[in-house]
């Protein structure tokens, strides 16, 4: 819950838009450059090599910086309530069992909510 809440104080899904934003930018005006007449970029965009220049060069490595800076606040929200990590030991051998016992009818518990599997 820490790490979620930190989400939220951080801002991070409005960087995650602005990084998406700008990657965006970038991408066209590179191909702008590169290729004034527009033909190569059809091409580029329409195999999706754009999209996965994007994705590994700016947005995953922003999103692992996001991750690290919620991880560590969420660690200080955590220390401040005084939560006692000994009792998540116990939170998440209950919610493992929960998954399992749901895993037939397609629906996963732990790691990143509640969600069917389809």
């Amino acid at each position: 819950m820490g790490h979620e809440l930190a989400h939220t104080i951080l801002d991070h899904a409005e960087q995650d838009m602005n990084n998406m934003a700008a990657a965006a930018v970038v991408q066209l005006m590179v191909l702008s450059l590169l290729d004034p007449t527009g033909l190569g970029t059809l091409l580029f965009e329409l195999f999706g090599v754009g999209s996965l220049v994007s994705k590994y060069a700016f947005l995953l490595p922003a999103k692992r910086c996001s991750e690290s800076e919620a991880d560590a606040l969420g660690l200080t929200l955590v220390a401040k309530a005084r939560f006692n990590p000994k009792q998540a030991v116990g939170f998440f051998d209950k919610l493992h069992a929960l998954e399992e016992k749901h895993n037939a009818g397609g629906v996963r518990v732990c790691c990143e909510g509640i969600t069917t599997v389809d």
